[in-house]
């Protein structure tokens, strides 16, 4: 095993033994994986405040004098006892979570290749180290600024300007209007920041200008075997049910390695949450890369209204752009299985979101045995009052083969959400039976140990309940792509419509093995060659 700062020079000349034999794609693809390690472990104990160069290990085979494998590191720890709280930073300390501006540094030495090695006092008070911080913080944006200017001058020193840029917003935190100062304190914030400023600007320039898949490289990741001697592991008693439980990086791009075997169900849970995760983070950068084709500004946001049990309206989340009002339909759920009012509010609810808001879809987490008059009336008089242009999702069941799919979900205005795992395959007990009148084709997404307090914290669910506002989601996103085409006014009205929306689903999934059952994901659009402006003719 090499350490990182092993492979690096000294010194601000762009050379030394090891790092110059690494191209672009490569330092790109170690500064994604370090990137979504960060996304994955902090804050927590696995990643400490002052992780560095020197704590990054890459095997080599031995014997060999062939470079270390850059791309499967090893990120070395130290369990300390205690595991006590981080303390507040001070005042004085310009940059509040010094993980994320190690981060930066390392970036910066990957992009180099050299040395960031700061001079400074070894004062141990908590001024001291907030001085030290502002020090490493200051040097290595004086060595960013000055490689930017040797890059205009000199094409040989340019460093990838993605690189540059996720090492800025590493240094600097600099978060959108949307999110205020304060709020970057906050666990669920700042990890939202790490995942759209800095991980996924990275994906999308590996997957679009190297094509890398991102989804082998996981793979490969998570096939990697244990070293035999894993290097800077300390272990103590009070921490043994930590390493039987967070053996973080077996299903997570950086590997973190502890001497203590882990459970198999806990890791087998752990690799399944990661696998949703990294579903929903590709989510995200589909989403990015539709709103770089887009060929204009659109008036208008889309609008989804989210009929459930409640949420809690506390969640980091609803702190974001675009969130304009919750209604909190409490105790939904136990309603409609105890009959009661629900029924009565659900229709009211149905027909407020038209009326009051105009919504473009609506996601349906609940069924019943039984049609429902009140709720079947409620959502065609919404077809009515918006002339068709309207999508209602509903889930399924959770029942498997012992019950068909329920109501709202076979209604013939609603399209049925059924769950499959991460890589599409249909869950048994999230794809039931369907209803006569309703046996075409059914559609699917992911249903199975799906993150929903994230990015603030990772409890899972699965179930259909949890695949309907995903599907929703894809159809949200669509019809923002189309409604960014400045000539598609035919299409604009076409995809609000089950047969449009149903339509583009079928041409999405259109290379399975499969007549009656479809696995819906955004990238299915672009993918594999694909031109998303080409679904203009098939939504119309």
């Amino acid at each position: 095993m090499q350490s990182l700062r092993e492979l690096l020079g000294s010194g601000m000349a762009l050379s030394s033994p090891d790092i110059p034999r690494y191209d672009d794609r490569e330092k790109l693809l170690l500064s994604y994986i370090l990137a979504s390690s960060l996304l994955y472990l902090y804050p927590g104990d696995w990643i400490p405040m002052d992780w560095s160069s020197d704590r990054i290990f890459f095997p080599r085979h031995s014997g060999s004098r062939r470079s270390p494998i850059f791309t499967l590191p090893y990120l070395s720890v130290n369990l300390q006892q205690g595991g006590a709280p981080p303390k507040v930073p001070p005042v004085s300390q310009y940059h509040k979570h010094p993980a994320i501006l190690a981060l930066g540094i390392m970036l910066l030495e990957i992009a180099t290749g050299v040395r960031f090695d700061p001079a400074h006092g070894d004062g141990t008070a908590e001024l001291d180290q907030a001085d030290r911080y502002n020090e490493y913080g200051s040097q290595a944006l004086r060595i960013l600024d000055d490689l930017e200017r040797q890059g205009e001058r000199h094409l040989s020193r340019r460093i990838p300007p993605v690189l540059s840029k996720v090492v800025r917003s590493c240094l600097i935190l600099n978060p959108s209007p949307s999110m205020a100062a304060e709020q970057m304190s906050e666990e669920g914030p700042i990890r939202h920041y790490i995942l759209s400023c800095i991980a996924t600007p990275l994906a999308v320039a590996l997957s679009e200008g190297y094509h890398v898949s991102l989804d082998e490289l996981q793979d490969a990741l998570d096939m990697r075997p244990m070293p035999e001697s894993p290097l800077g592991v300390t272990e103590r008693s009070s921490f043994q049910n930590l390493t039987n439980t967070a053996k973080s990086g077996i299903a997570n791009p950086l590997a973190v390695y502890s001497p203590t075997k882990p459970s198999a169900t806990g890791l087998t849970h752990r690799a399944q949450t990661s696998d949703s995760l990294s579903w929903i983070t590709k989510f995200q950068r589909a989403n990015t890369h539709l709103e770089s084709l887009s060929e204009g500004s659109r008036s208008e946001a889309i609008k989804v209204a989210i009929l459930d049990t409640g949420c809690n309206t506390d969640d980091p989340y609803f702190s974001g752009a675009g969130i304009d009002r919750v209604d909190d339909w409490g105790g939904l759920w136990y309603d409609c299985l105890g009959l009661g009012e629900a029924q009565q509010d659900i229709a009211k609810a149905v027909l407020h979101a038209v009326t009051m808001w105009d919504v473009d879809v609506i996601s349906m987490s609940f069924g019943f045995s039984d049609e429902v008059k009140l709720i079947k009336d409620a959502i065609v008089e919404a077809e009515r009052l918006k002339g068709d242009k309207i999508l209602f999702f509903a889930a399924a069941s959770n029942d498997g083969l012992n019950e068909p799919e329920m109501f709202p979900a076979f209604f013939e205005s609603v399209i049925s959400a059924r769950g499959t795992k991460h890589d599409g395959e249909f869950i048994q007990q999230y794809n039931p039976k369907s209803w006569g009148h309703k046996s075409g084709i059914q559609y699917g997404t992911l249903a199975r140990d799906v993150p929903y307090g994230w990015p603030a914290s990772m409890p899972t669910k699965s179930g259909c309940s949890v695949a309907t506002p995903i599907l929703a989601a894809i159809a949200a996103m669509l019809i923002s792509f189309v409604d960014s085409q400045e000539s598609w006014d035919a299409e604009r009205h076409a995809i609000r419509t089950r047969r449009g929306m149903t339509a583009v689903f079928n041409l999405m999934a259109r290379d399975q093995n499969s007549f009656d059952r479809l696995y819906v994901a955004p990238w299915q659009l672009y993918e594999n060659r694909r031109q998303p402006r080409y679904l203009s003719w098939q939504c119309s």
